[in-house]
């Protein structure tokens, strides 16, 4: 009888060198009615909208089922499912009837509807967006330390460059006396090299003085990359949702004064319900009233202006 060879057991990755990928956010229905309705009576009615349709959608499954049933249970069903479809239109009307501005509702339940799934759809865009900068940011080392490293670098290659120079020590030496300690240098660095490659200490002091200027205008990129910036996803964020708002007529204004009824600023409600539905390591502190969302705005729009006035 052959003996089958044994199954290989498949190679374990080790979890250290795994890709770690973000966080895919997805608000749930309700998630989104609470977000709309601090923000903006007109948005919220868009939701409802939304919720209606859905509704609707459930209540002509409930139909066809209690059609080919015919069963007390399927009809008890489907009087249920119509009731809720009535029930989630009427909310809308009324949402939509109270609402100050009409120009996001005055299409009708099916037009806000969509309204909402795509304000919903550009929303979860810049979240995502925002979650996976956050790790990168995690993952990548702050610009100030990089930076550091990087004129460490830079400045012993230099100081290399600096010791082969004409008026480095060894310049005074006689010329017999230099040409010996050079080919000693050399031989001896050949000695750690295993392919026996040839090695020329004027080539290695060429290559460390590219290095030295390599590093440096590198460390200089990395000061400027705001990748490096651990505010700088958040900021993005805000900018993003900013830019949501406007494009759909709503308000984006930050401040960190209280309207005259001690309310927060519509913005900053609807901002401060996005980031609780955020994974507690990706939320920043707004402030009792906004003004840490209010002074990251104005970094942001800085930064905006100052892009492009490069380009």
């Amino acid at each position: 009888m052959t003996k089958r060879p044994a199954k290989r057991e498949p190679k374990r990755r080790n979890d250290a060198f795994r890709p770690h990928r973000p966080p895919v956010w997805t608000a749930s229905e309700a998630d989104w009615l609470k977000i709309a309705a601090a923000y903006d009576p007109q948005l919220h009615a868009c939701f409802l909208a939304l919720a209606a349709v859905a509704a609707e959608e459930a209540a002509k499954v409930a139909e066809e089922a209690a059609t080919k049933a015919k069963s007390g249970d399927a009809l008890e069903k489907r009087t249920r499912a119509r009731q809720d479809a009535k029930r989630a239109a009427l909310k809308f009307s009324d949402a939509a009837k109270s609402s100050p501005k009409k120009h996001l509702v005055d299409g009708g339940l099916k037009r806000a509807a969509e309204t909402a799934t795509k304000f919903r759809e550009k929303v979860s865009l810049a979240v995502n967006a925002y979650l996976a900068q956050a790790q990168r940011e995690r993952e990548a080392s702050h610009a100030s330390a990089a930076r550091d490293w990087l004129m460490e670098l830079s400045d012993a290659a230099r100081s290399v460059v600096a010791a082969y120079a004409p008026e480095a020590a060894i310049a005074r030496l006689p010329h017999d006396a230099k040409l010996e300690l050079r080919l000693e240098v050399e031989s001896r660095m050949r000695s750690l090299v295993q392919d026996g490659a040839q090695f020329r200490l004027v080539e290695f002091v060429e290559t460390t003085r590219r290095l030295a200027w390599a590093a440096s205008a590198t460390a200089r990129e990395v000061a400027g990359d705001g990748m490096l910036d651990p505010k700088t996803g958040w900021e993005a964020l805000i900018r993003r949702l900013a830019d949501v708002a406007r494009a759909y007529r709503l308000p984006d204004g930050i401040s960190s004064e209280l309207s005259a009824d001690g309310s927060e600023p519509p913005f900053v409600r609807f901002f401060r319900a996005i980031q609780e539905t955020l994974p507690a390591e990706e939320r920043h502190s707004l402030g009792g009233d906004g003004g840490a969302l209010a002074k990251a705005a104005q970094r942001a729009k800085a930064a905006r202006r100052s892009v492009k006035k490069n380009k």
